[in-house]
């Protein structure tokens, strides 16, 4: 991620420079996680080591500002995530 300058001070970073469209974000969402990907919940996606967290939820998308979210998580602790990149749906 550092090859995309997202840089983070905070646990949670609005990017919305970075708006796209849904179909060019579920891309991103695919090389985010890389090869071997599982669904763990409707609408979340986790890759194979567990450490990266793509989620577009019905909740995520009807919100006020409609977002998908990339989450990022420690290898000691893979349920709460360390970085939430919230990217906006145009």
């Amino acid at each position: 991620m550092a090859a995309t300058g997202w840089k983070l001070g905070g646990k949670t970073l609005q990017l919305t420079s970075k708006a796209r469209t849904a179909e060019r974000r579920l891309e991103i969402g695919e090389r985010f996680l890389g090869a071997g990907y599982k669904e763990i919940a409707p609408g979340v996606f986790r890759s194979t080591d567990g450490l990266r967290q793509f989620r577009m939820t019905d909740s995520d998308i009807l919100d006020k500002i409609p977002h998908f979210n990339f989450e990022v998580f420690s290898p000691n602790n893979l349920k709460t995530s360390i970085k939430n990149y919230h990217m906006p749906i145009r």
